[in-house]
């Protein structure tokens, strides 16, 4: 690991873990697949309660629908309205996280919303939101073609 991956990681202490995107437990096909969810670019800094409690309960949804339903598509990042910055390297920590899980057999999708708290005994279904308002809180526009 070089010098400049080693102080970026440095950023993610002080109560911060190193929350994945898609979860290593996702792309467990093979050795290298795995190895690439731990890359920086697949992560962001978490607070544990959050990381550890609600976030991995939604990966775990997540796996359990692809399991039970075949191919799903999955659009997962944070938003950074009222954010701050952390660490010598000023990472920027996100204000909420969403995830969006789209079945394109079913032409059905289910999206959340979830603030970057530590959320320890809080219930999913509680940050099901529509991908509009995931939309004008990113910026972003997904899924335009489907």
């Amino acid at each position: 690991m070089d010098t400049g991956c080693r102080k970026e990681l440095q950023d993610f202490d002080g109560g911060f873990d190193r929350g994945h995107l898609v979860s290593s437990e996702t792309l467990d096909w093979d050795a290298e697949t795995n190895s690439e969810t731990f890359l920086l670019s697949n992560m962001a800094p978490q607070l544990a309660g959050f990381n550890r409690a609600i976030w991995r309960g939604l990966e775990n949804r997540e796996r359990n629908w692809s399991s039970q339903l075949g191919r799903l598509y999955v659009q997962t990042g944070p938003v950074f309205s009222d954010s701050h910055l952390v660490g010598k390297n000023r990472v920027l920590v996100a204000s909420h996280f969403f995830k969006i899980i789209y079945d394109p057999d079913r032409r059905k999708a289910t999206s959340f919303l979830i603030p970057h708290q530590n959320l320890k005994s809080a219930a999913l279904n509680n940050y099901l939101v529509s991908i509009d308002e995931i939309e004008r809180a990113t910026g972003l526009d997904f899924f335009r073609d489907e």
